[in-house]
């Protein structure tokens, strides 16, 4: 008997299903392999960049040493494009890795080019989609600095609680705490 593959539970909820690779494909009808590799991989690696530098932040937070660890808070300000890069890295595996077929076996992707669509309009539509990106990312950058330049918010001076009219009491849970 032989171990199940994961990828044939997957593919077709069965234990002994075929498992189909690359090579049962016709040249014609594979994707190519470098770009959704690496992409993938990048796509990974950001996000679990991302989960260390969370982990991390929380168990400082926890531990009440988080606004000490300077080092850490630059490190959060350097993850800052990791979101954006690991979405377009997705994006990049999936489109590349589909193809040639916008919808498989239906369609392939040189039939589905719009017809009127021509390279001048395409060349024109993606540099305002890069420059709005560009925009975006420039701003959220210099956002984020003046956040993390102007440090942590200092708490709120505390106030006494005030009863609602209609809810007298309303302070209670307050008060039982206050008084002892």
């Amino acid at each position: 008997m032989s171990v199940p593959v994961l990828g044939s539970v997957i593919a077709s909820m069965s234990l002994d299903s075929k498992e189909v690779g690359l090579t049962d494909f016709a040249r014609s009808e594979r994707p190519p392999i470098a770009i959704p590799f690496f992409t993938f991989r990048i796509m990974v690696g950001c996000g679990l960049l991302m989960l260390l530098v969370a982990w991390g932040g929380t168990l400082l937070s926890l531990k009440e040493r988080l606004l000490k660890r300077r080092a850490l808070l630059w490190t959060v300000f350097l993850c800052f494009p990791l979101p954006f890069i690991a979405t377009l890295t997705g994006w990049f595996t999936a489109e590349v890795g589909r193809q040639p077929w916008t919808v498989y076996g239906l369609l392939r992707t040189a039939d589905a080019v719009t017809p009127f669509l021509t390279p001048r309009a395409a060349t024109g539509s993606l540099l305002v989609f890069c420059a709005t990106y560009v925009f975006i990312f420039a701003f959220g950058t210099y956002y984020i600095y003046k956040l993390l330049k102007g440090g942590p918010a200092e708490d709120p001076p505390h106030t006494p609680p005030v009863a609602l009219p209609n809810r007298p009491l309303s302070v209670a849970a307050d008060l039982s705490t206050t008084v002892k």
